[in-house]
């Protein structure tokens, strides 16, 4: 499995209440599931969001990713950026496989 920070960038700005939000919100749920998504959160100020993801390929993530709502509505855009981590804390050890 590879690594890959994802970033997301609201198009428009969207809101915690939007409705959208919560279907991604869901869309992640699964991937963490499926140990896909590692970490996620909202950019502050909140434009946006970042992962923490690891998948087969580029892809692989990039299917993943168009199956999400904010995706497939035109909501947000993405940018993947790929990385082989050399070093980390020790508590982090089990994410380099």
């Amino acid at each position: 499995m590879r690594l890959y920070i994802v970033t997301w960038t609201y198009d428009p700005p969207l809101t915690a209440g939007d409705p959208i939000i919560a279907r991604h919100d869901r869309h992640l749920h699964r991937h963490y599931e499926q140990q896909h998504v590692i970490v996620s959160g909202h950019r502050v100020p909140n434009t946006g969001g970042v992962l923490l993801t690891r998948a087969a390929s580029r892809a692989a993530l990039e299917d993943l990713l168009a199956t999400d709502p904010l995706v497939q509505t035109g909501g947000a855009t993405f940018e993947i950026i790929e990385f082989a981590p050399t070093r980390c804390d020790p508590t982090f050890t089990p994410l380099l496989g």
